[in-house]
């Protein structure tokens, strides 16, 4: 920090226990934690009129579209910190930002209260020593046209580097619509997969630079939950969707040349970006891992 502060300007400087940007950032021996749960707690719960609910199809009012943009701000924001497992719900009501009715009102009312209903912190454990034992854990999943009125296909991923002790740091996460319409699930998920292991390459080589590494020392590992992309990936068949030829063909060239060293699958229930993709899938087990800093069993390597 002293070498830092010669060369720029810092306000303040703090450590071990110390609020920034809506976190309480808590330094330990052996984890670091990042504390979302005071800024969650602060947002304030819309009460809405009884009589306006009774009409959820009716667009918002000028003032009602104010309140949901500013719902939607603060649900983005924790989001990004600390709940990913909301990020559907987030990315669903994004879609509905120009035009959103009652109901949407409503949901974005109820997000926030599910967001009250768990603790949302961040657990960085201190990984092993020897950087032979990291890796990088790509989870990548999408879902078939449940945006955007049946037109719109979602994909997400989360990115961990994690030690073969099964002790893992969250690097990135983010759902997003798919760039195009696709019209098939293998689509949808081949899309993903192609687009986020290009996040778990740009994560590499910024470790590698920051730990003086060799390129390609760390490995990349990367779950799916659709057999059919792991077949396609494999197999010198050509899938029937001619577009999706393509995409196909660059995650084999990144197993060949071994940017990617090995594609996993698991099932959809086990699968841990399975909830930023839909309504009403589970985000225990992805916040179980966020919270104690370890992958489940059947995820450590």
């Amino acid at each position: 920090m002293t070498s830092l502060r010669k060369r720029f300007v810092a306000g303040k400087v703090e450590e071990s226990s110390f609020d920034y940007i809506g976190f309480r950032v808590i330094q330990q021996s052996r984890e670091i934690c990042l504390d979302q749960c005071k800024y969650v707690g602060n947002i304030k719960s819309q009460n809405l009129d009884s009589k306006r609910l009774q009409h959820k199809e009716d667009i918002l009012t000028a003032e009602e579209q104010s309140i949901y943009r500013q719902i939607i701000g603060q649900i983005n924001w924790a989001v990004q910190g600390t709940r990913p497992d909301m990020a559907f719900e987030l990315i669903d009501l994004s879609t509905k930002l120009k035009q959103a009715t009652v109901g949407d009102l409503l949901r974005a009312v109820k997000v926030v209260n599910r967001l009250k209903d768990v603790r949302s912190f961040l657990s960085f454990p201190r990984l092993s020593s020897n950087v032979s034992d990291w890796r990088i854990v790509v989870f990548t999943d999408a879902s078939l046209c449940n945006i955007n009125d049946g037109t719109g296909s979602t994909a997400a991923f989360v990115i961990w580097l994690a030690d073969t002790q099964g002790r893992c740091c969250p690097l990135d996460w983010h759902t997003n619509k798919i760039k195009r319409v696709v019209r098939s699930t293998i689509a949808a998920e081949a899309l993903s997969l192609q687009e986020e292991l290009e996040s778990g390459y740009y994560y590499r080589q910024m470790l590698e630079d920051i730990m003086k590494l060799q390129r390609k020392t760390i490995p990349i590992i990367a779950y799916v939950d659709n057999k059919s992309v792991i077949d396609a990936v494999h197999s010198t068949k050509l899938v029937d969707d001619k577009r999706l030829r393509v995409d196909i063909a660059a995650i084999s060239e990144s197993l060949s040349r071994r940017e990617v060293n090995e594609i996993r699958w698991c099932p959809g229930k086990h699968h841990l970006a399975d909830c930023m993709t839909k309504r009403g899938a589970s985000g225990y087990s992805l916040l179980e891992v966020f919270h104690g800093g370890r992958f489940l069993e059947e995820f450590k390597i």
